[in-house]
């Protein structure tokens, strides 16, 4: 149903895409696989306003029975607040939708993303199905790449993106019915018991929030193409991310004019502080990724900032483990480690990540002599540090050994298709995914057979 839902939104016949759409929000198996993907992830044990989740599968047999789009109308959500990752004196608001809203919106998701996927722009990453971190880096090199002679590159970020979308400009263009989706955008949250209503915005735990973002911020492939056809100006974008590349300063300084425009009439600014035009000599951030053109090429590495931060993650978890068993403290270290190396494991040297691992040896050195204070370090040395490969030796207890980033298998993954589209393609999309292992587990057997 999706499949024909996509065709129908690439041919633009747009009765059919909303007759198709009715048909699938009544469909038994849609309102099935909508309540499968609330109650299976990590927040499905969080309530919102009215304290409810669904524990059993009894629950949720009941809860399909219950979906009904027709006489839909959802609750405010619960408003909390957490510390940002990068600033944790500032706080991030987050509206939690209680699960019956959850999964009706996990069913409208259904119907709409495969019309947004066939119009969204083809270097549009993140929030979208089959496109990962490593499919943007790879587009990034692609870019700047010496024969372009795009030397200049702007990088920018939208402000408080969630918190400023147009809802004019959303009911305007979402592929969806606008009396359901004006009760979803306008339902308001509640805040120590107040209920404070939404003029703008969508909510960061929303279902419909991160197709809805994507809908938004999609359309500037295509004003550049309009405006400057020959310049061979190139643009990616990861959520609220945007890199563009040319061969000016002059250039860059225009498209920059385009984009706060693109974005005023969306109900969004950029943020100054995160703006810059550069000379790829230079170098620049980009997700977490540090860009820089050299006499030897171009060098991607991971950058400063993130790799400080992945330094105090471990450090974090080192200093709350003074107490744990050995196990659990590795157990928690392989899950840092394996996300973070598998995220930067695309043509990285495994020279960048030898100042990390031994960082972090040292770290755990402190916490072992803190640990066995009446100890040596000829004992400390055989209890916690194992021989691995090529005779040298690795933090571990037991059978589990930690893993190092320097073990990380540097890939690169299949070229992405562009043109592709994850709906009708799907042939295509399962041949990709048998050439992508990203090691998910904690459990350590299983990372060293898949990172080793």
């Amino acid at each position: 149903m999706q499949r024909r839902i996509a065709i129908a939104a690439v041919s633009q016949d747009w009765h059919k895409v909303r007759d198709l759409q009715q048909m699938l929000f009544q469909s038994y198996d849609a309102k099935m696989t909508a309540v499968q993907r609330v109650t299976s992830k990590q927040t499905k044990r969080t309530p919102g306003i009215d304290g409810l989740f669904w524990s059993d599968d009894e629950m949720r047999f009941e809860a399909v029975d219950k979906l009904c789009y027709k006489s839909y109308n959802p609750f405010p959500f619960k408003r909390i607040y957490v510390p940002k990752e990068n600033d944790k004196s500032r706080l991030r608001p987050l509206s939690v939708p209680i699960i019956f809203d959850r999964a009706m919106q996990g069913l409208f998701l259904l119907g709409v993303d495969p019309v947004v996927e066939s119009y969204a722009d083809a270097h549009a990453y993140g929030f979208r199905k089959h496109r990962s971190s490593l499919d943007v880096i790879r587009d990034a090199a692609e870019c700047m790449n010496m024969t372009m002679g795009n030397t200049w590159v702007l990088v920018s970020d939208v402000h408080e993106c969630f918190d400023h979308l147009s809802h004019e400009w959303i009911l305007e263009h979402a592929p969806m019915s606008k009396k359901i989706l004006r009760k979803i955008l306008q339902c308001g949250y509640i805040h120590n018991n107040i209920h404070y209503s939404m003029n703008e915005g969508m909510p960061q735990g929303g279902v419909l929030s991160p197709v809805f973002t994507t809908l938004v911020l999609c359309g500037m492939e295509k004003v550049l193409h309009e405006k400057y056809p020959n310049e061979g100006i190139k643009i990616i974008r990861y959520v609220d991310d945007y890199l563009f590349t040319g061969s000016s300063k002059n250039m860059m300084e225009h498209v920059l004019i385009d984009l706060r425009e693109f974005l005023e009439i969306r109900g969004l600014t950029i943020s100054d502080s995160k703006t810059k035009i550069v000379h790829i000599s230079e170098g620049f951030n980009f997700i977490g990724w540090h860009f820089v053109r050299n006499q030897q090429g171009l060098e991607i590495s991971p950058s400063p900032e993130k790799s400080n931060d992945v330094l105090r993650r471990i450090a974090d978890v080192i200093n709350q483990g003074k107490r744990w068993d050995p196990e659990k403290l590795i157990f928690k270290l392989n899950d840092i480690v394996s996300g973070w190396g598998c995220y930067h494991a695309y043509k990285c040297t495994p020279d960048w990540f030898i100042p990390l691992d031994d960082k972090i040896s040292s770290m755990l050195w402190k916490w072992a002599e803190l640990r066995h204070p009446d100890k040596n370090s000829r004992w400390i040395l055989n209890m916690y540090w194992k021989n691995h490969i090529n005779s040298e030796r690795v933090f571990g207890y037991g059978d589990m050994l930690l893993l190092r980033f320097e073990d990380v298998r540097i890939r690169e993954p299949e070229p992405l298709n562009l043109l592709k589209n994850p709906y009708i393609d799907i042939e295509y999309f399962r041949a990709r995914q048998k050439h992508i292992h990203v090691p998910t587990s904690g459990r350590t057997d299983e990372l060293k057979q898949r990172m080793w």
